[in-house]
């Protein structure tokens, strides 16, 4: 059941990063936001599976943090975009925040 999670987990993260950039690069239609967020659920569900099983790491739930802080991050770039205003921060918070995931979903930290 982990493997499961995993696999959906790992896999919605990959399409949720294009389903963000597509966002962001096509930014008049709502295809692919909506898109995005439809990953976000399922990628918050098979984290929080994967979490229960391995009753509750405190790094998964550092991660988790992350994660929701991630989640925000992206919304935030392409409202701004959309509405013509400066998001040059938030890509800063992204950046920082997508690589603590990685290292954190890798094991180096």
């Amino acid at each position: 059941m982990l493997n499961t999670f995993y696999q959906i987990h790992a896999g919605s993260w990959a399409i949720l990063i294009i389903l963000f950039i597509m966002s962001y690069m096509l930014n008049k239609q709502e295809f692919t936001l909506w898109g995005q967020r439809a990953f976000y659920v399922l990628m918050l569900g098979s984290g929080i599976g994967m979490v229960v099983i391995k009753n509750f790491p405190v790094i998964s739930m550092i991660k988790a943090v992350f994660a929701l802080i991630l989640i925000m991050s992206m919304e935030i770039i392409v409202a701004r975009k959309r509405r013509g205003q400066t998001h040059t921060l938030w890509w800063g918070i992204f950046a920082i925040t997508f690589i603590v995931i990685l290292l954190i979903g890798f094991h180096i930290i």
